[in-house]
């Protein structure tokens, strides 16, 4: 089994995992994401709370909702 560890589930962390999930193979790799928060935050879209297009609750997910199957979230 081989071990990857993907720093930060920011905007690039996640576009990682979302690409290695449909090219790497379940039974050789585990795919791990630390990051020190379980909240992921759409920081580009904080533009988008001055000017009341969206509310900060449509800018946030939860990492464990949105992370495919084959990865592990690791929390410090």
């Amino acid at each position: 089994m081989i071990n990857l560890v993907i720093l930060g589930a920011g905007t690039t962390g996640k576009m990682m995992t979302n690409h290695l999930v449909s090219k790497l193979s379940k039974k050789e790799w585990t795919i791990h994401i630390d990051d020190q928060h379980k909240t992921h935050y759409y920081q580009t879209g904080f533009l988008f709370l001055l000017f009341d297009i969206c509310n900060e609750n449509q800018l946030k997910k939860v990492l464990k909702k949105f992370t495919p199957t084959l990865f592990k979230i690791k929390k410090k």
